[in-house]
């Protein structure tokens, strides 16, 4: 899989109010709702001890987010939206890309501090793909890493 991924999906989202979670991001820009993207492309920043992942979920789970700590509970959490992705061959995925994390392996989870759904392992200068079936709300059952 090679999804076509904006900058303005990773990390980046609205705090139009109080928020019971961590955030990994320095960056507290306020992105207006019209200029977010909801899906399109995302810019990877992979290598000198980065990379990436890319879960891909059933569609019924679009405009979810999807979280993700460091599994050994020693850094701090991140979380992305899910998405419908267009691929270059016109086939539209629903993902959650994370574009840029340090080499690891990382616990998944469908909520701030929740429940382990998936561990993932993130490879320096790759992009790490996983594959969640069923909607993890509901106890996905993830498929591969």
């Amino acid at each position: 899989m090679n999804p076509v991924l904006s900058d303005h999906d990773v990390d980046h989202h609205t705090h139009d109010g109080p928020h019971d979670h961590v955030h990994s991001h320095g960056d507290h820009t306020q992105w207006p709702s019209w200029e977010r993207a909801h899906g399109g492309p995302v810019v990877l920043d992979i290598g000198a001890g980065r990379g990436a992942l890319v879960v891909t979920i059933d569609n019924g789970e679009v405009g979810s987010e999807l979280f993700l700590r460091p599994a050994d509970g020693t850094g701090p959490e991140t979380h992305v939206a899910v998405w419908e992705r267009p691929l270059p061959s016109g086939t539209v995925i629903t993902a959650a890309v994370f574009g840029s994390l340090s080499q690891g392996t990382y616990s998944l989870s469908d909520r701030s501090g929740g429940v382990e759904i998936a561990r993932v392992r993130v490879v320096d200068g790759e992009v790490a793909e996983h594959r969640l079936s069923g909607s993890p709300r509901g106890g996905a059952q993830h498929a591969r890493s």
